[in-house]
């Protein structure tokens, strides 16, 4: 994030508050699916929360690279 910010002076706020924008929609999106999800398996929370923490894990490094 601050490679970029360093590179691109200009809108560099811009864009960083557009990525923000974005995630905290793919999160919501990310919160909805793991609940219709969840609710369907009928998963104990602890799974529930297993489960949340591997996707969140794997959307983060798709969103990374």
């Amino acid at each position: 994030m601050e490679e970029v910010q360093q590179q691109q002076p200009n809108g560099s706020v811009g864009q960083e508050v557009k990525l923000k924008s974005r995630l905290m929609v793919l999160l919501r999106l990310m919160e909805s699916l793991l609940k219709m999800h969840c609710s369907n398996l009928q998963i104990t929370p602890n799974r529930k929360l297993v489960t949340q923490a591997i996707f969140m894990k794997t959307v983060w490094r798709l969103w990374v690279k």
